[in-house]
């Protein structure tokens, strides 16, 4: 068994290159694991990024607007690739 080791929203936003905001976002809808203690939201960084990479696997690609750039395979529109590379926000 894994020792868990949560790290705080702006920790995890650094983290994938996003911002603490989306994160926290994406938290209260329910689409990211996290624990809430009083006001902050802590997050477990492998289980986060390992849940945002099979989502990204998930999304198809579509060609891409005038003036938009490409998303390729394995990545995320908001994320970038997440699987052991930091991603720069969008």
């Amino acid at each position: 068994m894994r020792e868990i080791r949560l790290v705080t929203d702006t920790v995890m936003a650094r983290r994938l290159g996003v911002r603490a905001a989306w994160l926290r976002a994406e938290a209260n809808a329910g689409h990211l694991p996290h624990v809430k203690a009083g006001d902050r939201f802590l997050f477990d960084p492998e289980l986060v990024e390992s849940l945002l990479h099979e989502r990204a696997q998930q999304q198809p690609v579509e060609a891409p607007h005038h003036g938009q750039r490409e998303e390729r395979p394995g990545e995320h529109p908001e994320l970038g690739r997440v699987a052991g590379v930091r991603a720069s926000a969008r």
